[in-house]
């Protein structure tokens, strides 16, 4: 989360999501304490629901605001690039990529759009 800076636009690669501000979009300028202060109690919610209730509804919520699903994307692990469909993230939390040489889990990697 860029709160008060970011990178510039031309520093990114050409078809990356143009980076931005919280103070840029909403014009609030908040401090990193501040934020974590607001971004705690949700954490310890999702944390608690994670304990009683496993990671199923926690993976459903991600995905039904996931940014991209469905749609073509690049993955970087340490020791290759792949590219294809963002299909779902799985029961484990690898994402799971539908590319030329089938579906494949990948449990780390950078994604790029």
């Amino acid at each position: 989360m860029n709160l008060a800076t970011a990178p510039e636009a031309a520093l990114v690669e050409a078809a990356a999501t143009p980076p931005v501000t919280l103070a840029g979009v909403c014009g609030t300028v908040v401090t990193p304490q501040a934020f974590l202060d607001a971004l705690a109690p949700a954490y310890a919610a999702r944390e608690a629901q994670f304990a009683s209730q496993g990671f199923a509804p926690i993976r459903r919520a991600w995905l039904d605001r996931a940014a991209r699903l469905g749609q073509p994307i690049t993955a970087r692990t340490m020791t290759e690039t792949l590219s294809g469909r963002f299909e779902t993230v799985d029961e484990t939390g690898a994402l799971v990529l539908d590319g030329d040489t089938g579906r494949r889990a990948i449990p780390a990697a950078d994604i790029f759009f």
